[in-house]
C-alpha cells in the first residue's frame, strides 16, 4: 500500500537551488508545457554510442552478478537506473521494462541530453552544480513531461579523473520510505563498485602502480583494455600526442584506435599469450620510438583486461634491451620450433608479465640464464637493473657481503665507505641467483628473511634498507635431494618455488637441432669471418643421432668448432668432434635413417631427384637456395641435376 502522505526530506539549500534553477530555466525561455522532451536524433544516438564510458563498461564486466541483481531489484521496485555521461547524454538504462518504455515515449531515452540549458531544471544538472546527490520530485522538474516522476541523481568519481552521473527514476506515486532507502543504498553500492574500490578499476590502479606510469611519469602513454580488447581508458598524454578525444577512443577496438598496436590483439587472442616488448613508431606522432609493454591488469589473468604502456625511447637500445640493465637476451633470442619448447617459451612469457619469484630448473646447458634474461626484458622492470651472481663461484666467506653489501670497516680489507651488495644494485629490477643450490645454509636463512621482509642489512651494520627486487633463481641440481640431505632449506624452497620453469634437455626437443644449428652458423660465420652455406646431410644426420649430454651449449660449441675447421663452405662429418662418432653415432644414425628424408639418404635413385625437382621449381632454379634447403653441398646438387638429364 502506498503512503500518500510520505514526503522526501530535502535540505533548505537543495530547495533553494531548485527554485533558482526553475527561475533560470524560465528566463532562458526553455519550452515548459510539452508532453515530450526534445526529439533524439539518429546522430545523437550514434554519438552517444561512441561515447559510452569505458570506465562503466569496465566495472560492469568486473561485477556481473551485482548488476544482474541490481536490475532485478529495480524491476521489482518499478524503478530505472540511467547512466549519464559528463556531457549529460544518457547512454545506459536498466530496470523496470514498463517504466523504461514509458520514459522512452517522452524521449527520456538512450541518446537524450539532460543538460539544464536544454530541458531545464532536473536532478542530474542540479547534482553536478551542487556536487551532491539531489532529489527532484514532480513539479520540481521544469519540463511538464517530467512532472509525473521522482528523480534521484548523484555523481560517482572513478579513478584517473573518470566519472559518471547516475539517475534513478520512479513514478511519483511509487515513492515510499522503502524506495528512498533503496535509492540511497544503490548510491552507496554504485560508489563502491564504480569508484573501483573492489572491482576492475582497482586492478587497473594496481597496474598503474606496477608499471609506474601514474601522474609522475606523464611523458609515457598508458592504455587500459577491457577483457574483450576494447579501449577503456587512456591517459591525458595519449590525447595530447594523438590529437584526439574520448569520442574517438573509448570503447573502440585497440587496432581501430592505434593500428600499430594491432599485434597486441593478435598475440592475446590469436596466440593466447602476452606479447613481448616491442619498439613501435606511431604514425600519428612522428618518428619518435616507444618501448611498448603489455601486462594483465590484475597481474595474472585476462579477466580484468590489460594495461599497455609506451615509454618514449631515450637511451634505450633498439634491441628492446636497456643498455644499463645488464640483461642481453630477449625471448626472440630463444630459438626453437618444437611443440614442447614453444609451450615452455609461452609459459615463460606469461610469467614475465608478473612480479613473482621464478625458480628455473634444468640440466646444464639448457638455457636457464637466457630464460632469466628474457623474463627480465619482457617485464615492466626491463629498464631497471638486471644483476646476476653465481652462488657457486663466490667463496663462502664473501657471499654475504656480495649479496647484502657491507658498511665501512666491517672487516679487514673492507672499504672505508662500504659498498652496496647485489640486492641494492638490483633495486627496482631483477636479481638472478644462479646455482642457488650451492648457497651456504647460513646465507639461505638470511635470503629467506630478505624475501619475506623486503629489507636487507649490510654486513657490519644495523640499519634496515628496503629493496624492491624480483628474484629469479636457477639450479641444475635436484633440490629435493639437497633438502633430504640437509643441504637446502625446505622453507626457502617453498619461497622460491612459486613459479617453477623447467628447461628441456636437447635430447627431448631434437626437432630444434636444425634451427639451433642454423642460428649458430649465422653467428659464428660472422664472428670468424668464414662464410658457411650450411651442414652436409651426413653431418646433420650425426647431429640428430647424438644424445647431447651437454645440451644446447654443447651443440653451440660443436658448430663453432665446425666453422673454424671446415675447409669448404659446408660443415662436413670430418669437421665434427670425434666423440660424436665414438658414442655409437654411426649405428644410431643407420637405425634412424628412415626418419630422415629419403631424398637425402636412403634413395639416391628416385626420391632425392623428386625432392630436388620440387625445390628447383619453388626457388625458380636458384641452386644456392636449393642446396641450402636440402643441407647438401652445391657440388652434390650439380651431380643430382646431371643425373636427372
Amino acid at each position: 500500500m502506498i503512503d500518500e502522505s510520505f514526503t522526501v526530506s530535502q535540505s533548505s539549500s537543495e530547495k533553494n537551488a531548485i527554485q533558482l534553477s526553475l527561475y533560470h530555466s524560465a528566463h532562458l525561455g526553455i519550452p515548459k508545457f510539452c508532453d515530450k522532451l526534445p526529439e533524439v536524433s539518429e546522430k545523437s544516438k550514434n554519438d552517444c554510442q561512441k561515447h559510452i564510458s569505458g570506465h562503466t563498461l569496465l566495472i560492469r564486466e568486473s561485477a556481473p552478478d551485482y548488476y544482474e541483481r541490481l536490475t532485478d531489484i529495480l524491476a521489482a521496485n518499478k524503478s530505472v537506473l540511467m547512466y549519464v555521461s559528463p556531457n549529460f547524454d544518457i547512454y545506459g538504462r536498466f530496470g523496470d521494462l514498463e517504466l523504461k518504455d514509458e520514459l522512452k515515449a517522452i524521449n527520456l531515452r538512450f541518446g537524450a541530453n539532460t543538460s539544464e540549458d536544454l530541458i531545464g531544471t532536473n536532478a542530474v544538472a542540479l547534482s553536478v552544480k551542487q556536487s551532491a546527490s539531489v532529489w527532484t520530485i514532480g513539479r520540481q522538474n521544469y519540463a511538464q513531461a517530467l512532472h509525473p516522476y521522482a528523480f534521484y541523481a548523484f555523481t560517482v568519481k572513478g579513478k584517473y579523473n573518470r566519472y559518471v552521473h547516475i539517475l534513478l527514476v520512479t513514478r511519483k506515486e511509487n515513492l515510499s520510505p522503502a524506495t528512498v532507502c533503496l535509492f540511497r543504498l544503490i548510491e552507496a553500492t554504485e560508489t563502491v563498485y564504480s569508484s573501483g574500490v573492489l572491482t576492475a578499476d582497482h586492478w587497473a590502479k594496481e597496474g598503474l602502480i606496477r608499471t609506474e606510469y601514474g601522474s609522475v611519469r606523464t611523458e609515457n602513454i598508458l592504455i587500459i583494455l577491457g577483457s574483450s580488447g576494447q579501449v577503456t581508458y587512456v591517459n591525458d598524454i595519449f590525447y595530447q600526442l594523438f590529437s584526439t578525444n574520448y569520442n574517438n577512443v573509448i570503447n573502440y577496438p585497440l587496432p581501430d584506435v592505434v593500428p600499430e598496436l594491432g599485434y597486441v590483439i593478435d598475440s592475446i587472442y590469436g596466440k593466447g599469450i602476452i606479447p613481448s616488448p616491442q619498439v613501435v613508431t606511431f604514425s600519428a606522432i612522428g618518428a619518435t620510438e616507444y618501448h611498448v609493454t603489455c601486462t594483465y591488469a590484475d597481474g595474472h589473468s585476462a579477466d580484468k583486461g590489460f594495461v599497455i604502456t609506451a615509454q618514449r625511447m631515450l637511451s634505450v637500445a633498439k634491441s628492446h634491451v636497456s643498455a644499463e640493465s645488464g640483461a642481453k637476451y630477449t625471448f626472440d633470442s630463444l630459438v626453437g620450433v618444437s611443440d614442447n619448447f614453444c609451450a615452455l617459451k609461452q609459459f615463460a612469457e606469461r610469467v614475465a608479465a608478473t612480479n613473482c619469484t621464478v625458480l628455473i630448473r634444468g640440466e646444464s646447458g639448457t638455457g636457464k640464464e637466457l630464460f632469466a634474461h628474457s623474463i627480465h626484458n619482457a617485464s615492466n622492470r626491463w629498464d631497471k637493473p638486471f644483476v646476476s651472481i653465481n652462488c657457486a663461484a663466490i667463496p663462502r666467506d664473501l657471499i654475504g657481503s656480495e649479496l647484502f653489501g657491507y658498511v665501512g670497516g666491517a672487516f679487514t680489507g673492507a672499504s672505508r665507505t662500504g659498498a652496496k651488495g647485489k640486492f641494492e644494485q638490483a633495486d627496482g629490477g631483477t636479481l638472478f641467483l644462479d646455482e642457488i643450490a650451492e648457497m651456504p645454509l647460513d646465507m639461505q636463512s638470511v635470503l629467506l628473511r630478505v624475501l619475506e621482509e623486503g629489507e636487507i642489512t649490510r654486513i657490519g651494520g644495523s640499519k634496515s634498507i628496503p629493496v624492491n627486487v624480483r628474484l629469479i633463481a636457477a639450479t641444475n641440481q635436484n633440490l629435493e635431494d639437497y633438502i633430504h640431505s640437509g643441504k637446502f632449506r625446505l622453507d626457502l624452497f617453498y619461497r622460491l618455488n612459486i613459479i617453477s620453469l623447467n628447461t628441456i634437455p636437447l635430447r627431448e626437443h631434437k626437432a630444434d637441432i636444425d634451427a639451433l644449428a642454423d642460428s649458430f652458423i649465422s653467428k659464428f660465420s660472422k664472428r670468424h669471418n668464414k662464410p658457411c652455406d650450411g651442414i652436409s646431410a651426413e653431418a646433420r644426420s650425426i647431429l640428430h643421432a647424438y644424445d647431447w649430454p651437454g645440451n644446447t651449449r654443447e651443440l653451440r660449441n660443436v658448430i663453432e668448432r665446425g666453422i673454424i675447421t671446415m675447409s669448404g663452405r659446408f660443415i662436413e662429418t670430418h669437421d665434427l668432434p670425434p666423440e660424436l662418432m665414438r658414442n655409437g653415432t654411426v649405428r644410431s644414425m643407420r637405425a634412424q635413417e628412415d626418419t630422415y628424408s629419403d631424398a637425402l639418404i636412403s634413395d639416391q635413385e628416385s626420391s632425392r631427384k623428386k625432392a630436388v625437382a620440387q625445390l628447383m621449381r619453388e626457388y625458380d632454379g636458384n641452386k644456392a637456395k636449393v642446396a641450402r634447403s636440402l643441407g647438401i653441398a652445391r657440388s652434390t646438387l650439380y651431380r643430382i641435376l646431371k643425373e636427372r638429364e
